[in-house]
């Protein structure tokens, strides 16, 4: 019951927000000076999720370690980018995420998203 109480506040919270879903490659719009919400499914057991794998200097991220979301069967794994000082209107770049192969010693997986900087709210 706690549980279920704690989700249901989470999604009330995060209702108000549009969360992007990095699954579907779907472009990102971050407004200059402004932050976004992400998803990307994740594993059942954690050690295999997503993180983002190169440094980009135009995003901080918040919340790496994540909160889970449960949508349908499925696991969603919720964090922020938020634009630096370094973000420019009409920028659009791509920010790489990562996570460890399953096999001994196969590379990462590795996963594109685009993102674009739009004008400030």
């Amino acid at each position: 019951m706690k549980y279920l109480c704690l989700l249901a506040l989470l999604v009330i919270a995060m209702s108000s927000d549009m969360i992007y879903n990095l699954d579907n490659a779907e472009t990102v719009y971050i407004p200059v000076n402004g932050k976004a919400s992400m998803k990307i499914s994740t594993d059942a057991d954690e050690k295999y999720s997503w993180v983002p794998s190169r440094y980009q200097p135009k995003l901080e991220f918040e919340n790496l370690s994540g909160e889970i979301v449960y949508e349908n069967d499925n696991k969603f794994k919720i964090f922020i980018a938020k634009c630096t000082d370094k973000c420019v209107e009409n920028d659009f770049f791509l920010i790489s995420m990562s996570k460890p192969s399953k096999l001994p010693f196969g590379p990462p997986i590795e996963h594109a998203v685009p993102v674009s900087i739009t004008s400030p709210v």
